[in-house]
């Protein structure tokens, strides 16, 4: 094969990527959005959480194969290509997502768009035929489709397919593949009318000034203790869990039950799910303290146990909840202290500061940038080199060993 073919072929591959992304991202958000009213109307079927969870491993245990693996297996297949990530990856966990909120649980819907992406990257490089190299590429492409596609900001999705690889270096493999995908994963959500939610303004009108550094300092470190807090004792939980309960199908169940009697022993429900509309309303008012700590517990049973989704949505509403509790302490307008520790709780639990820095010029501001770049990567030091994604590998940069001798 010539390389001018081969390069016609990748381009192809990658607008296909783009649009199928942005196309399954499109059918999987308008199914969510209907069961999660549905879930919202009638409470009830949160007490269906402990058979939707069992099913649900039933389903993986019979049909899954190493699917089941998630965002782990794309990890992997990027660094070790073997061609091993099934097409069944892409429905199993929409499905199994779309279980998870119906009932309930305390999960995302971005880490599902995310893998849903990367499994049709998968399938266009096969079809294709394209080498391992070429393939590495293109899942990085779908994974950068995926995340832009579930948060509708392209720069951010491009770099979070080159970041989220390797613990502090970004991979330039695929670089323009990634960007490409991005832009047209992103463009097609939001002509079929799935734009980004819209969290509330942030005002920057005389607001940089060098008296901010320190409430800003003081912001990331917070916000980083909190994000290795949620990593740690999520990671000790799943595997504590997994000890005790074996059986995927009776750890579901088990904890199902919990989940459901904890969501009706707090009373508000407002941790069921996705909770939009909370993390909106912390950009507005100060929140309370127990916010965010309610939101830990529950995501830390959800995720922890198994149940599919991810974890972007509950880390930035644990993140704008806990910086809205913070604005008056630290002197910041609300929605300000919200929007930094929004992006800086997932950066630091997802070793992707940079990502966040991007998203949050692209959700909130560009003026936003350089406090967002203090407040991400102080949290970002602060946390774990293992974060939320446990096939990450370990990056060479100075700042990377300097983590790992100090034992972070």
């Amino acid at each position: 094969m010539t390389q001018s073919k081969n390069l016609v072929l990748r381009i192809f591959a990658t607008l296909a990527i783009g649009v199928s992304a942005a196309l399954a991202a499109a059918f999987f958000l308008q199914i969510l959005s209907t069961i999660t009213d549905l879930r919202e109307h009638q409470r009830l079927w949160i007490g269906a959480l402990p058979f939707l969870g069992y099913l649900s491993a039933s389903f993986y245990e019979r049909y899954g194969g190493r699917s089941g693996e998630g965002f782990k297996l794309i990890l992997d297949e990027v660094h070790r290509p073997q061609v091993v990530i099934p097409l069944r990856m892409a429905p199993f966990v929409m499905i199994t997502t779309l279980a998870s909120h119906l009932g309930g649980a305390s999960v995302g819907r971005e880490g599902t768009i995310v893998q849903m992406g990367a499994s049709l990257a998968q399938q266009w490089a096969r079809f294709w035929d394209l080498d391992s190299k070429e393939r590495r590429q293109l899942l990085i492409a779908g994974a950068s489709a995926g995340f832009a596609a579930a948060v509708g900001a392209p720069w951010a999705g491009f770099i979070f397919g080159l970041e989220v690889l390797q613990v502090g270096r970004l991979r330039w493999g695929g670089v323009w593949e990634a960007l490409l995908a991005a832009i047209v994963a992103s463009g097609t959500v939001h002509l079929l009318g799935f734009g980004r939610s819209e969290y509330g303004g942030v005002s920057l009108h005389d607001v940089w000034h060098w008296t901010l550094l320190p409430a800003l300092l003081g912001l990331g470190l917070i916000v980083g203790v909190w994000a290795r807090t949620f990593v740690t004792v999520t990671h000790i939980f799943e595997e504590r869990i997994k000890r005790w309960l074996p059986d995927a199908k009776k750890r579901l169940l088990v904890i199902g039950f919990i989940l459901v009697f904890a969501y009706a022993w707090e009373g508000s429900y407002r941790f069921a799910g996705l909770g939009i509309d909370w993390i909106k309303e912390a950009f507005h008012d100060v929140a309370p303290w127990s916010q965010s700590l309610y939101k830990f517990g529950f995501t830390v049973l959800s995720v922890g146990s198994g149940f599919k989704g991810g974890e972007f949505v509950p880390l930035v509403y644990m993140g704008s909840a806990l910086g809205s509790a913070l604005a008056p302490f630290l002197h910041l307008p609300i929605a300000l202290a919200a929007a930094l520790a929004f992006v800086a709780m997932f950066g630091a639990a997802a070793n992707t500061p940079l990502t966040c820095t991007v998203l949050a010029m692209e959700m909130f501001g560009w003026q936003l940038g350089p406090l967002a770049l203090i407040v991400c990567y102080v949290a970002y030091s602060l946390t774990p080199l293992q974060g939320i994604y446990k096939g990450q590998r370990m990056g060479r940069s100075k700042f990377h060993s300097l983590r790992r001798k100090r034992g972070i």
